[in-house]
C-alpha cells in the first residue's frame, strides 16, 4: 500500500520567479467544505492578487476526492501542477492554495506550471508531516492497587515494539489503558507483556485503528 502522509500543521512558502510572487499555503482539512473555506480565506487575505490557484486531496470521506482549479491561469498550468506536487508527496486530507502576485513578466505555460508546482513543493519541504497507518488496538485492565505499576510495564513493553499508550481511564474497578502497536508486532508484544506483568494485566485485542504518527 502506498504510504500516506498528512500535515501536522499548516505550512507556507514563497517563490519568486521573474518578479512574480507565488505564495503557497498548505492546510490539513477533513472535507471539501473545509478546503473551500481555506481557499476563500486566501482570496480575502490578498484581494489584489490576480490568481488564487488550488488543489485538494481528501480521503476522510466515503470516497477519495481530488480537485484542482487554475483560477484564470491557462488550463493545466496551475491547479494540476499543484495537485501533482501533493500527490507526488503522498499527502492526503490537504488543500494547497498558491496566490500569485504578477510581476509584469509573462512566464509562459511551462514557466507557470513549474512555478506553481515548485511553490507547493517548497511548502511541503517546510511542513511537519505525519504518517497515516493502521495500528492494532489493545485494551489492558488492572485493579487500583496495580494501576501505577501496570501502566509503567505497559508503556515500556509497547515502546519496545513501536507502540504507544493513551491516557488512562479510571473507574470503580480499576484502570483501563488503551495501547496502539504495529500489527506485525502484536503477538510478540502480547507475549512479552504477559510475562512482564505476571498476570496483573487483563489484555484483549480490539482490531485496528487508523492513526497519524510522527515520521
Amino acid at each position: 500500500m502506498t504510504e500516506r502522509l498528512v500535515l501536522a500543521a499548516p505550512a507556507d512558502a514563497e517563490l519568486v520567479e521573474k518578479r512574480s510572487r507565488f505564495l503557497a499555503h498548505l492546510e490539513p482539512v477533513a472535507d471539501v467544505a473545509a478546503a473551500d473555506a481555506v481557499i476563500h480565506a486566501a482570496r480575502r487575505a490578498a484581494p489584489s492578487a490576480r490568481h488564487h490557484c488550488s488543489a485538494m486531496v481528501i480521503e476522510s470521506g466515503p470516497a477519495p476526492i481530488t480537485r484542482s482549479n487554475d483560477d484564470g491561469e491557462p488550463a493545466g498550468t496551475a491547479g494540476m501542477p499543484i495537485l501533482i506536487a501533493l500527490q507526488g508527496s503522498h499527502l492526503v486530507d490537504v488543500v494547497a492554495v498558491v496566490t500569485r502576485h504578477f510581476g509584469g513578466i509573462k512566464l509562459g505555460t511551462g514557466g507557470l506550471a513549474r512555478a506553481y508546482g515548485d511553490a507547493v513543493t517548497a511548502a511541503i519541504a517546510e511542513a511537519r508531516l505525519l504518517r497515516r497507518t493502521a495500528m492494532a488496538v489493545i485494551i489492558a485492565r488492572a485493579g487500583h492497587a496495580e494501576a501505577g505499576a501496570s501502566e509503567h510495564v505497559l508503556r515500556q513493553v509497547l515502546a519496545a515494539h513501536g507502540g504507544t499508550v493513551e491516557a488512562p481511564v479510571y473507574g470503580g474497578s480499576g484502570v483501563e489503558l488503551t495501547g496502539l502497536v504495529p500489527p506485525e508486532e502484536l503477538d510478540a508484544m502480547l507475549a512479552e507483556l504477559a510475562a512482564a506483568s505476571a498476570g496483573a494485566l487483563d489484555v484483549t485485542a480490539h482490531g485496528t485503528r487508523t492513526v497519524d504518527v510522527p515520521l
